[in-house]
């Protein structure tokens, strides 16, 4: 038996890397900041019209990379809107300010002094019979949508 465990780290994460790797794949785990969007989706709101729009799109879905820019968006319009600026520097203050902000995988954040989130969401996924299979999520995340 086997005892190795398959680990790729989150920049590896994209399905190709395990379709093109074919059987050797079935097993590896992938941790993740954030969750899939499959997982979200049944959430509603926003982020499941997100999904649901970029399939139809792509005629495929979306990847984990998109929530990511997805949730950057959110960000930007929100220091726009509280500034009135487009001032770069007007913008970066608003954005190292943000408090209390709930973003698309349904945890609630603010920056600390370092201008990491407080409380952020990981995911494990493993890969198996051709899916991701979500294995374990660490952090506050909400259930509502």
């Amino acid at each position: 038996m086997d005892d190795s465990v398959k680990l790729l780290i989150t920049a590896t994460l994209d399905e190709s890397i395990v379709t093109s790797a074919g059987e050797a794949a079935d097993g590896t785990f992938f941790s993740s900041a954030g969750l899939s969007p499959a997982a979200l989706e049944p959430k509603g709101g926003p982020v499941a019209e997100y999904v649901q729009s970029m399939r139809e799109r792509l005629g495929r879905e979306p990847n984990f990379w998109s929530l990511h820019g997805l949730e950057i968006a959110y960000l930007l319009v929100q220091a726009l809107d509280a500034t009135g600026s487009d001032s770069r520097e007007d913008v970066l203050a608003a954005l190292a300010n943000t408090t209390n902000f709930t973003g698309v995988y349904g945890n609630t954040w603010s920056f600390t002094e370092t201008g990491d989130p407080d409380n952020f969401v990981f995911a494990i996924y493993q890969w198996k019979d051709d899916a991701w299979v979500e294995y374990a999520v660490l952090g506050d995340i909400s259930t509502e949508a």
